[in-house]
């Protein structure tokens, strides 16, 4: 009788569509989600100045625009809907800080308007978002 025997061996290796597949996903992940924490797309010229301060990740972000304009966490909002909205944001925050990004050109009574807004819906800190100058 004659007897085959086999040998089983194992090799290890990385599949390379495997490796592709977790690459994609996670490029698509950090660009898709970075877009959405990162600021809001309101495009505003923002005034320029020589001092910083740094801001919560977790701001609440309200954009203001040289139109007039106003967006809540890039969500056009509108002047009767503010405070409800924002108390509503502040109250899921847990720093209840509010980052106004207001167009340099944007009035400034208005702008001065939705701090005080802010303010009254509970905002604990408020700051206004510039750029640096440029030398």
């Amino acid at each position: 009788m004659i007897r085959l025997e086999m040998k089983h061996t194992l090799t290890a290796g990385v599949s390379v569509p495997a490796l592709l597949s977790i690459a994609t996903i996670m490029f698509l992940f950090i660009v898709l989600g970075s877009g959405l924490v990162a600021s809001p797309g309101v495009a505003v010229e923002l005034p320029r100045t020589t001092a910083s301060v740094s801001v919560p990740e977790h701001a609440v972000v309200v954009v203001l625009t040289r139109g007039g304009n106003v967006y809540l966490q890039g969500a056009a909002v509108s002047p009767g809907d503010f405070i409800g909205k924002l108390s509503a944001l502040l109250k899921t925050s847990a720093e209840r800080t509010v980052q106004l990004r207001a167009d340099r050109r944007a009035p400034l009574q208005q702008a001065l308007q939705l701090l005080e807004q802010a303010r009254s819906a509970g905002a604990t800190r408020l700051t206004i978002a510039t750029e640096p100058t440029r030398e």
